[in-house]
């Protein structure tokens, strides 16, 4: 007898799925299949954790603002993905810049923004496109934003644009440009700037002095520039045009500055500054 009938009619029981008939079960497999993906899948949910994403130009050269809305509590924290071309998979973004990707990467999960510093020259503003991601506290990735298109940003905003602090007629300024290789100290010269001034942030309005030249110094405190120092020759005099060409180490710690007009005849280092007797004989001065 057939024992699947045989339990039905014995026990009066309601049969096992293995007594079902087979359209059955074949129904029955396939719709427990469907419903443990969506479960899987959480339906999309976290994905639309996510409720808002965007780019905005920073206050600072160079800099962007990833600016995004969480709303499935507060993750453990996020991480910046980018693909630099739009064609290329999301990658994590080394956001402390040390070559390397670990939780100095990582953002708190309090936070809803983060700027960025961008190499202007190098980035694809066509194509490129970022994206957040949050994890909760195992690591297990819980959400990701929709991507962020680099395009959405007017990249002349995110230019530098540097003047001297009392910018004047036919002063030169930027006719020569020193930049430190951390990229924290900016040097200019104005080799026309016309200041009777010496040494360093003397009277800049002073105007008496023609083509005496003058170097300015910037400086980059966390993401904020200024200017932090107007630099003139201990022994300005006309058409010196000291700052005709300036350098500075790597480490910031000392410029160095032209003024290929000097008429000193002194000879090596710290001679006698005040001899004015041979004509273009030219200086380097160290601070």
């Amino acid at each position: 007898m057939n024992s699947c009938r045989h339990k039905e009619m014995s026990h009066k029981k309601p049969a096992s799925p293995a007594c079902w008939p087979r359209g059955t079960r074949r129904i029955l497999l396939v719709g427990s299949v469907a419903l443990g993906l969506a479960a899987c899948s959480g339906g999309g949910g976290e994905r639309r954790a996510f409720t808002d994403a965007s780019m905005t130009a920073d206050s600072e050269p160079k800099q962007i603002q990833l600016n995004w809305v969480f709303d499935d509590g507060t993750p453990d924290h996020y991480t910046v993905e980018v693909n630099p071309d739009g064609n290329s998979a999301f990658t994590q973004a080394d956001l402390n810049g040390d070559g390397t990707i670990d939780n100095q990467d990582e953002i708190a999960g309090g936070e809803s923004s983060i700027a960025i510093t961008l190499p202007l020259h190098l980035t694809d503003f066509n194509n490129g496109r970022y994206r957040i991601v949050a994890y909760d506290d195992r690591g297990a990735e819980i959400g990701a934003s929709t991507s962020i298109n680099l395009i959405s940003v007017v990249v002349n905003r995110l230019i530098g644009y540097v003047k001297a602090s009392n910018t004047d007629v036919n002063d030169y300024f930027g006719d020569s440009v020193a930049l430190a290789a951390d990229g924290n100290t900016l040097v200019v010269g104005a080799n026309s700037q016309a200041s009777k001034a010496t040494g360093v942030d003397g009277d800049q309005s002073d105007n008496s002095e023609i083509e005496a030249g003058a170097v300015y110094v910037f400086t980059r405190t966390g993401t904020t520039r200024a200017q932090q120092a107007y630099l003139k020759a201990p022994t300005t005099e006309l058409n010196d045009y000291f700052g005709i060409s300036v350098v500075i180490s790597d480490d910031d710690n000392t410029l160095a500055a032209a003024a290929s007009g000097e008429n000193g005849k002194a000879t090596g280092i710290n001679g006698d500054q005040s001899d004015n007797t041979v004509t273009d004989a030219g200086a380097v001065y160290l601070y």
